[in-house]
């Protein structure tokens, strides 16, 4: 498997699709992004492992953002030691994604995360989090469309990014009993 290594500015650069680096304690972030066709991806991800547990404490995931399904995942099984604290860990990893939106997301537990470690960081430390850029000779940022929403269809009522202690309301009404999908995550 070839190693993806971040070396100068003007290459870090090239192909960017979406980059949530930097990323502190408890934090939870997200960017989205629309293929306009089939492409393929390279997510470069650092990361805290529980090597207790064999899971991840600070790791990032990819979504489909339509329907909501888990197209990628930072396993703990897939990852590799990132420098520093055996803890500190990186995926480097080529996926094949089909037209369409995507959601990034990387979260932190409560500690070790960038510019506050509680042991030796990894040797990028600048890199803390998810980075997705777009790979191969048949790829082109025209194919990308960044901060891409997703045109829902059918939604009653919609909630998104609620910042701590909100309290919003949507109310909708229902002319005859039906079925609803409720999606939620908090």
């Amino acid at each position: 498997k070839e190693k993806f290594k971040l070396t100068s500015g003007a290459k870090e650069e090239q192909n960017l699709i979406v980059q949530l680096t930097k990323v502190g304690n408890d934090e939870t972030r997200s960017a989205s992004f629309a293929l306009k066709a089939d492409a393929t991806v390279r997510i470069y991800a650092l990361g805290e492992k529980n090597n207790s547990r064999r899971q991840m404490a600070d790791f990032g995931w990819i979504i489909n953002a339509r329907t909501r399904e888990k197209v990628w995942t930072m396993d703990a099984d897939r990852t590799e030691h990132a420098g520093g604290d055996a803890k500190n860990c990186l995926i480097d990893e080529i996926l094949p994604l089909a037209k369409g939106s995507y959601s990034v997301f990387f979260q932190t537990d409560d500690s070790h995360a960038y510019n506050d470690w509680n042991s030796s960081p990894p040797f990028d430390p600048e890199h803390w989090g998810i980075t997705v850029y777009g790979e191969g000779s048949g790829f082109t940022m025209s194919m990308v469309e960044r901060n891409a929403a997703v045109a829902e269809t059918d939604v009653l009522a919609q909630i998104a990014r609620a910042g701590n202690s909100a309290n919003i309301a949507k109310p909708f009404t229902l002319d005859k009993t039906t079925h609803l999908r409720v999606y939620a995550i908090g």
